[in-house]
């Protein structure tokens, strides 16, 4: 992923007429490659001193991956040069060629697996401990919030997060899913910083953070949104569309709190 992302980026350098299409692969690729962060919060609920230990984790977390991926990278590129390089999907091929032989294809394919199955196990742990608060919060079936009596984990949360992601798997490829994901993983990252503003004066978060660091992360997202709308409009709808049918569901469960409160 990351030698295409670099071998997509130095084409459009080369490129005479600078076309927005091959910009718009790169970033929303480039996102996706650090995508994942985001999950750490979710399990906000099981850190001890979340407030201190969740930033760092965050920011040496993304810091440790960018400086793994610059390295990655230039080193294939000093494997491969740019002019031996003859299509992004072979460019890692090429550079595994160099370092392990004619099994390098090979021994990089295993290697990716390897990272895959180590990202599938984070998704696994982070993801349902969404599903598993809204039931506790009683915005979901109640049932879901379950425990499992010996490995303390929500296991009902997690098998229907595999029923989810089985699903996708069978109505869709690998490029539908990223992108009818990452069109609304980006929109909820962006309203999860624009909540900041809805925050009382007198919250914990930093006003700093308000000030400065928010605009600039909303300025980043909106221009990211609109570039993923206009690669893959389709997906994009998809996905928005989908999280909106979530909108009567909510109402549906809090609808008697609203009544007890009364």
């Amino acid at each position: 992923m990351t030698g295409r992302i670099f071998f997509r980026l130095l084409q459009g350098r080369q490129a005479p007429n600078l076309c927005p299409g091959p910009w718009r692969k790169v970033l929303s690729q480039l996102f996706f490659s650090f995508g994942g962060w985001w999950d750490v919060s979710k399990i906000a609920g099981e850190v001890r001193d979340a407030e201190r230990t969740l930033p760092r984790a965050l920011i040496l977390g993304v810091a440790l991956v960018a400086l793994i991926y610059i390295l990655i990278s230039a080193v294939f590129l000093y494997l491969v040069p740019i002019s031996h390089i003859t299509s992004g999907q072979t460019f890692v091929a090429q550079a595994g060629a160099r370092l392990f032989g004619p099994a390098g294809g090979k021994v990089l394919s295993a290697l990716v697996v390897a990272c895959v199955l180590g990202s599938l196990a984070a998704i696994i742990i982070a993801s349902p401990r969404v599903y598993y608060a809204m039931a506790r919060d009683g915005l979901f079936f109640h049932s879901i919030a379950q425990i499992h009596p010996r490995f303390g984990s929500p296991a009902r949360a997690i098998a229907l997060q595999a029923i989810l992601a089985s699903i996708l798997v069978l109505f869709g490829s690998f490029g539908q899913i990223i992108a009818y994901f990452i069109f609304v993983a980006v929109l909820f990252i962006g309203l999860t910083v624009a909540g900041l503003y809805r925050l009382s004066r007198d919250s914990s978060a930093a006003p700093s953070a308000r000030r400065w660091a928010a605009p600039v992360f909303l300025t980043f997202v909106t221009f990211l949104l609109a570039l993923l709308a206009i690669e893959n409009p389709k997906q994009a709808f998809l996905g928005a569309a989908v999280v909106a049918t979530g909108a009567p569901v909510y109402e549906f469960f809090r609808r008697p709190k609203s009544l007890e409160a009364r």
